[in-house]
């Protein structure tokens, strides 16, 4: 058969099945990629290729072009329609899991595929395990879940505040500051994507960063005293002892750790040349 441009994808498809029916995978994979070439809708025409050579059992064939398109088929299909191809692929080709766990994780897909692939063909509900799994600190698999839930679902501050938590917990410090800065871009008053990004930057020795976001939680609506001592030891940290000094006083009244306070009260006066005011609370850093 010449190929011909009155011809539609579908006819090129028919026959390909005729095709390889009668043995002629060659010429059978020829005019599917032809019906894919032409068609409105490629990505269905594609999922027909892949059904024909499972139906058929062109293994060799399935797990060859499945393998060099996995990371593409997880992209452009739908989540249901690219597990039931990913299960005919594993159905002919047996891999051990924690090694189909790593390739899916080489190419940016979640690694929880590789077992959960047969549930999301009857549910695609993720939020309860990504949770369930987020708050048994299995943080890899809660994230792997939420990016799950964001493939077919609109984003939420909650599903963003989770990712970046994770990120934090599996101590990827660096994509962690990004999802949080991504959050407060689209969030911009949410008081916790401030605070966890102001304490995220203050054990990064991030001071003035530090300083400036916590100023913001405390803005939107955080409690002054989560955020007021460590706010002024960034200052003190950055050798601004008079301003450190101001919040460290304003910190007095809300301290959980009075000897603590009292001790850098003591450090900032010593450090501006304010003996007798160093002393004073030396001496008070001892009655706590």
């Amino acid at each position: 058969m010449e190929a011909n441009c009155t011809h539609s994808a579908q006819h090129y498809f028919l026959y390909s099945c005729d095709l390889i029916k009668q043995g002629n995978l060659d010429e059978a994979i020829k005019y599917l990629d032809l019906a894919i070439t032409i068609s409105d809708d490629k990505m269905e025409y594609l999922v027909k290729k892949f059904q024909l050579l499972n139906d058929y059992h062109c293994v060799d064939t399935y797990i060859t072009l499945f393998s060099t398109q996995l990371p593409f088929l997880y992209a452009q299909l739908p989540l249901n329609i690219f597990c039931e191809l990913f299960k005919n692929y594993l159905d002919i080709f047996s891999v051990d899991e924690e090694y189909l766990g790593a390739l899916l994780k080489e190419h940016n897909i979640p690694a929880v595929l590789a077992y959960a692939y047969n549930d999301i063909l009857h549910s695609t509900e993720f939020t309860t395990p990504m949770y369930y799994y987020f708050y048994a600190k299995e943080y890899d698999t809660a994230l792997d879940y939420s990016l799950l839930h964001l493939k077919s679902n609109p984003f939420t501050l909650e599903i963003l505040l989770l990712q970046a938590r994770c990120l934090k917990e599996l101590n990827d410090i660096p994509n962690s500051i990004k999802k949080y800065n991504e959050i407060i871009k689209l969030y911009p008053t949410c008081k916790d994507a401030y605070l966890e990004l102001g304490f995220l930057n203050y054990i990064s020795k991030q001071f003035s960063l530090a300083a400036s976001l916590l100023k913001q939680a405390v803005k939107h609506g955080h409690s002054e005293q989560v955020c007021v001592e460590v706010i002024a030891d960034c200052y003190l940290n950055n050798k601004e002892y008079e301003t450190a000094i101001n919040y460290f006083i304003r910190a007095l009244t809300m301290s959980s750790n009075l000897t603590i306070t009292h001790k850098k009260l003591a450090e900032c006066y010593s450090a501006i040349n304010k003996p007798m005011l160093s002393k004073k609370h030396l001496k008070l850093s001892a009655k706590y």
